[in-house]
């Protein structure tokens, strides 16, 4: 009776463990789903961003060098914002994107070589650390 009552805690312990092990592994996927589609995300705005003409992003910068916040409206592209506070949908939840365009001297002075520094963030998880970011250089 004993033996059996310790082979039927041996096997409670082994099913705990698989079943732990099955839900973590769940969970995991679960995540990297959600960082593939924050990466979907980001590189979609780096297309619609390369999608646009240089003269018609730089129309509202000054070369000062100054990061600068940039937002989708739908319908109407891509504009300047003071406050970075866009959302994204990601596996059905709201979670921020961020947009910055900034001026980028290659060579120290010369306008010729300057670009833009595009880098565009998305949080999957409401964890800070759940953050994906995609960038480019942007020239002329």
């Amino acid at each position: 009776m004993v033996e059996v009552m310790v082979a039927c805690l041996i096997l409670a312990v082994l099913a705990l463990a698989g079943a732990m092990w099955l839900y973590r592994s769940r969970a995991d996927v679960r995540v990297q789903h959600y960082r593939r589609l924050a990466i979907e995300t980001a590189n979609a705005r780096l297309e619609q961003i390369r999608g646009c003409y240089y003269r018609e992003l730089t129309a509202h910068m000054t070369p000062d060098y100054r990061v600068r916040y940039w937002v989708a409206n739908p319908g109407s592209g891509l504009y300047p914002a003071l406050d970075p506070g866009e959302q994204a949908n990601i596996g059905g939840k709201s979670v921020p994107i961020t947009t910055t365009l900034q001026y980028q001297d290659l060579d120290g002075g010369n306008p010729s070589y300057d670009c833009l520094q595009v880098t565009v963030g998305v949080r999957y998880r409401l964890n800070p650390a759940a953050y994906v970011t995609a960038g480019t250089l942007y020239a002329p």
